[in-house]
């Protein structure tokens, strides 16, 4: 009888074993998939410090204890918007992604960004719940509440790396929205409108520093976690207004490259409103 019973307690351990084994395994795979990503196949010394979660849409929230919630992939409406905005612009695989990230790479500061609407709370404390409800400490994470648009979150961030030190970096945003990031990157100092003498500063350390910027898309991640966002993401890009979306970028990135873009006015004074700028 003590002999079965152990047979048994053999067979229940090395079946946790091969699940531990496996589990194991499909992590490891997942890393090397994250680093490739992220990297863009340069290796893990090459990891940035911190992750910038460019703000997406965000929206009232139905839900229990619960005021606002970022827009997800589900929500074809959203006020204020066209409709299917929020399966096109969405703004929850930005935080899922970078939560993803966060969770593979525990070493790796996240950034909550903006406030774009004061008549609510922040953007970043937002994100930053959502994050921590997928799973990332409070500790590996810090709010930057300045920036109310695109361009002021990358002013923002240009300001942290350098107050920071940090060498590396990474932003991740929505797939279409990154070759425009990626533009206004390299044009912020002829793209700025207004006087913000620690924006300069800081951006002359940044060029001569050579800190190092990865572009991730929040699709390549989510694709690869699994074929439900998989599916999705290829749904969305069928959607009516993909390529009206697909359109508005191309034209902000020939405006920067011709010199005449221009930051909303309205983002401008409500950044200068709150002292970030003189």
């Amino acid at each position: 009888m003590l002999e079965k019973k152990s047979s048994f307690l053999k067979i229940g351990e090395d079946a946790h074993q091969d699940k531990e084994s496996t589990k194991a395994e499909k992590q490891r795979k997942k890393r090397e998939k994250f680093l490739e990503i992220v990297t863009k196949g340069k290796g893990e010394e090459h990891l940035p410090a911190a992750l910038f979660i460019m703000t997406g849409a965000i929206k009232e929230s139905q839900r229990k204890n619960e005021d606002c919630r970022s827009v997800t992939y589900g929500d074809t409406e959203v006020q204020g918007y066209d409709k299917y905005f929020g399966m096109i612009m969405a703004g929850r695989d930005r935080v899922i992604a970078a939560a993803e990230l966060g969770k593979t790479f525990p070493g790796m500061t996240l950034v909550a960004m903006s406030n774009i609407d004061r008549r609510r709370r922040s953007d970043a404390s937002i994100v930053a719940d959502e994050l921590k409800k997928r799973g990332i400490p409070e500790e590996q994470m810090l709010l930057e509440e300045n920036s109310v648009s695109t361009f002021t979150e990358l002013v923002e961030m240009v300001k942290l790396a350098v107050k920071n030190n940090w060498s590396k970096i990474a932003i991740v945003s929505t797939g279409f929205h990154i070759p425009r990031i990626r533009k206004m990157m390299d044009n912020l100092e002829s793209i700025m409108s207004y006087n913000d003498p620690e924006f300069f500063e800081a951006i002359k350390v940044f060029r001569d520093k050579n800190i190092n910027v990865y572009f991730i898309s929040a699709d390549d991640v989510l694709a690869s976690v699994s074929s439900h966002y998989k599916k999705l993401i290829a749904e969305v890009r069928q959607k009516p207004g993909y390529a009206n979306m697909l359109e508005s970028e191309q034209r902000g990135m020939h405006a920067i490259a011709e010199g005449t873009y221009k930051v909303a006015n309205h983002f401008v004074r409500s950044y200068e409103h709150d002292g970030n700028a003189e």
